[in-house]
């Protein structure tokens, strides 16, 4: 089966709650964990790593918190996933090395296909459009 680690999962739940807020203002981490329905035993850490990775800031004090660390507009699902998990694969013919077997499999051209249209997808999705409910193919109405 192919799935988003539950990690990824969190990740984006915490950057679509940030992408929620006014761009410029600093959520604190009780509202944001809150916001984002994510266990505050993996909060921290999965904070750190985005912080890490340049998807939000952090600052400390009473005025402290996260927000983004660039427009929601310009953060996509592909980002956030290839950068917490790797490249995005249907097969390990998809993969930058390419096929592990040597030749060209019959099957490769339809991997290729769906690869395409899942990248394209997650690349069409970002955090803004998510943040306000707008749907896959739509004409950017909720």
């Amino acid at each position: 089966m192919i799935r988003v680690k539950r990690r990824t999962d969190y990740a984006v739940r915490i950057l679509v709650a940030l992408a929620r807020h006014s761009a410029d203002a600093f959520v604190s981490g009780a509202r944001l964990q809150v916001e984002a329905e994510v266990p505050q035993a993996f909060f921290r850490r999965i904070v750190a790593e985005l912080a890490h990775l340049d998807f939000l800031e952090t600052a400390s004090g009473p005025h402290g918190g996260m927000r983004l660390a660039r427009p929601a507009a310009e953060i996509t699902l592909r980002q956030v996933v290839e950068s917490l998990e790797g490249p995005i694969a249907l097969s390990e013919c998809m993969l930058p090395e390419g096929c592990p077997l040597g030749e060209p499999c019959p099957a490769g051209p339809w991997w290729q296909s769906a690869q395409q249209a899942m990248l394209a997808e997650l690349e069409a999705a970002s955090l803004e459009r998510i943040a306000a409910g707008i749907l896959p193919h739509s004409d950017g109405r909720a």
